[in-house]
């Protein structure tokens, strides 16, 4: 089995600042058997009684929202439900008449701790159930004008979140960079990522239906876009967290590419904070069996699990172990007797169809050449895990956690453990040395999940052939560190939003944000529109070269952007010098 100790921060999103109401739902999918109506006449004004458009499926009427045209909650595939759990997602029905498109759709199924702060995982929706699959579009006007799409794929650990979530709104981008924005649900938890040979439906597929969900999303802006303005030859999309390496597995995923047409389904892609991590196929298996004997059901009884309610399946999926035992992980590194109780069905898996190579096969192999990446980290991503570990692991236990990620020794008998905490602690602030172990932890875990996988991503990239862009975000939204999600709200532009506690942060009053905001919002919108990310903003003009191995050029987005060249090079070198393993990255 390969290390885990990754998913301890996959699952530390959960402190980032972020049953179904049928009958709502029933009445929007009404009438859904009609001939599709041409689009012809329907979409060229803007005036409140014509924000109707004509897409494969039916008429949609959208809304004016924050001086731009919304349409939300658009079913892009039927509800994964009874049958369709565990299979792969299935065309929408058509629909008679005018379907309205003001209100988000429900949230795909979160786990009850989660849904437990609901609206924060979920955002502006009808609450969360398994008919989930909505897309929500954002556009200036539906006037034709082929504009540059750029489609967002949620965070949050592949366990919770939704395309809904307040940081996601696509208006202030859409209106600023004059581009189409969609967001969109895919299925979590194990109702996403089940993977096991025994589940192989008529397409072929066994598993990573999360996955296949955005392929179908992608494939929905493929055919339906061109409707709300769109370019469907240029699309880009874009991610954070799980959402970011959701991206970079669809990268080397041929269901991409894979068409009717022979084409890819996107041209750009941004991957922020990829948390790349995959299962191979025997370890999928593993863990779909222990699934099936929480939910009550024998090894591989598929059609059991299919016949468990849905609020049967969530409760299985909900067990402690999926949140704290990544964070705790270190503890209990190989402990076979705790092991076996954990399984870990929000990763995604080789399954040698959605994902047949891991990242450096595929890579190598030329799968992802053709798209121009933008992938990047921020500067203390996992660092914020210090001080929740602070109350629960003893200090002296530091370089056993750190032993858990680069076990082993170097060849002069030195634990490889301590050769990276060395390199760590001479880089850490003056002012960290209060608690040097646990920072020096946090710094590890940051790189470890990560920094280093997406510099190791990017490097393949560019030598296959790809055009490579990377950056680091170092500016912090609270207090003084730059964590996991920060830059979000800076893409979207969405600099005041409620937090926790009920108060309300608006960064808004900051010019040094604001004009961060501008700048990583140029830079993005420069990339969806011609592939080169240049901040060229009234008062900035930053030339952005691409990432290779030779100087590893690299984006500092900060108060002032600019390029520097390797940047934290000891910390990254270590990683070589210790010769530290990482599944998928041969």
């Amino acid at each position: 089995m390969k290390r885990r100790c990754v998913v301890i921060l996959v699952c530390f999103l959960v402190v980032a600042v972020f049953g179904c109401n049928s009958s709502d739902k029933d009445e929007a999918r009404s009438g859904s058997s009609a001939a599709v109506t041409s689009s012809e006449g329907k979409s060229g004004a803007d005036d409140a009684d014509s924000l109707v458009v004509a897409t494969r499926y039916g008429l949609l009427e959208g809304m004016r929202e924050d001086n731009v045209v919304v349409f939300k909650g658009i079913p892009y595939a039927k509800p994964p439900v009874g049958e369709l759990r565990f299979h792969s997602p299935e065309e929408p029905d058509a629909w008679q008449g005018v379907r309205p498109a003001k209100t988000y759709g429900a949230g795909c199924a979160q786990m009850p701790l989660i849904s437990a702060v609901g609206d924060i995982a979920l955002g502006d929706t009808e609450g969360e159930c398994e008919d989930c699959l909505f897309l929500n579009v954002w556009t200036p006007s539906l006037e034709h004008k082929k504009r540059p799409v750029m489609v967002w794929i949620h965070g949050g650990a592949a366990f919770y979140g939704s395309g809904s979530q307040p940081f996601y709104r696509g208006s202030l981008l859409c209106e600023k960079g004059d581009v189409v924005v969609v967001s969109f649900n895919y299925r979590l938890g194990v109702f996403g990522n089940l993977t096991h040979p025994g589940l192989k439906d008529e397409y072929g597929h066994v598993g990573n239906w999360g996955l296949l969900d955005m392929i179908a999303a992608l494939k929905w802006v493929r055919s339906n876009i061109e409707a709300f303005g769109g370019d469907p030859d240029n699309v880009t999309i874009f991610g954070e967290s799980a959402g970011a390496w959701a991206v970079c597995a669809l990268l080397i995923s041929p269901e991409t590419w894979n068409t009717d047409d022979g084409t890819r389904l996107f041209k750009r892609a941004i991957a922020e904070s990829p948390a790349i991590e995959l299962r191979t196929l025997e370890e999928a298996v593993i863990d779909a069996n222990r699934f099936a004997w929480r939910a009550g059901c024998a090894d591989s009884d598929f059609e059991c699990l299919r016949s468990r309610t849905f609020n049967q399946i969530r409760l299985a999926d909900d067990m402690f172990a999926e949140i704290l035992s990544p964070i705790l992980m270190p503890l209990f590194y190989g402990n076979a007797e705790l092991r076996r109780f954990l399984d870990w069905n929000v990763l995604p898996a080789i399954d040698g169809v959605v994902i047949p190579k891991t990242p450096t096969q595929a890579i190598q192999a030329g799968w992802t050449r053709d798209v121009q990446l933008i992938i990047g980290t921020n500067e203390e991503e996992a660092d914020v895990l210090g001080w929740m570990l602070e109350a629960v692991l003893p200090h002296y236990k530091i370089m056993d956690y750190i032993a858990a990620m680069v076990p082993g020794e170097q060849p002069d008998g030195t634990p490889k453990a301590q050769v990276m905490y060395d390199a760590y602690l001479q880089d850490i602030r003056d002012d960290d040395l209060s608690y040097p172990g646990l920072r020096v932890f946090g710094n590890i875990l940051s790189d470890y999940i990560f920094r280093i996988k997406a510099i190791k991503y990017a490097q393949m990239h560019k030598a296959a052939g790809g055009d490579t862009y990377m950056y680091q975000f170092v500016f912090p939204l609270f207090g003084d560190q730059t964590f996991h999600v920060t830059e979000v709200p800076y893409v979207f532009g969405q600099l005041k939003f409620p937090g926790l506690a009920g108060e309300v942060f608006d960064y808004n009053a900051y010019p040094a944000a604001v004009r961060l905001r501008d700048a990583v919002q140029d830079a993005w919108l420069n990339f969806a529109r011609t592939g080169v990310p240049a901040i060229d903003t009234a008062d900035m003009n930053v030339a952005w070269p691409q990432y290779d191995a030779t100087d590893r050029r690299t984006m500092i987005l900060s108060k002032e952007p600019e390029i520097e060249a390797a940047p934290k090079e000891s910390r990254r070198a270590v990683w070589d010098e210790v010769q530290a393993y990482f599944y998928g990255f041969e």
